[in-house]
């Protein structure tokens, strides 16, 4: 399996690539083994976890129950969750040049240059 480069170093998806084949598309959905990764959980360590993110680049978005899923965690935690949507502006899709930050709880997205996504996650 080819390992995800990223940009703490390379990751195996080997654990994913399992887990995920674990699911029969036969299953009746009540019995069906969801699981979702959480792109980036943001700590503080004054206050521990302060929110809870999922990235796509593009215009992606998410699947409603992984939606579900995070606005659940928010309410068990009184935290908040956004999707952010990414784009870049290079082939290798390294230089992120614009945000779209969406609250989960109100659905209001906000369209963010760098530096104010900078801004936004230093005051969460």
């Amino acid at each position: 399996m080819t390992p995800k480069r990223e940009g703490t170093g390379i990751r195996s998806l080997a654990y994913s690539k399992f887990r995920r084949g674990l699911q029969d598309p036969n299953t009746p959905t009540s019995e069906r083994l969801y699981m979702t990764d959480i792109d980036d959980l943001e700590w503080r360590k004054d206050r521990g976890i302060v929110a809870f993110i999922e990235t796509k680049h593009g215009k992606a978005g998410i699947n409603t129950w992984q939606a579900r899923v995070l606005r659940e965690l928010s309410e068990l935690t009184r935290r908040p969750s956004y999707l952010v949507a990414y784009q870049t502006d290079d082939p290798d899709e390294e230089n992120i040049v614009s945000f779209e930050v969406t609250n989960l709880a109100s659905n209001i997205a906000v369209s963010m240059t760098r530096a104010e996504y900078r801004s936004f996650l230093r005051l969460l």
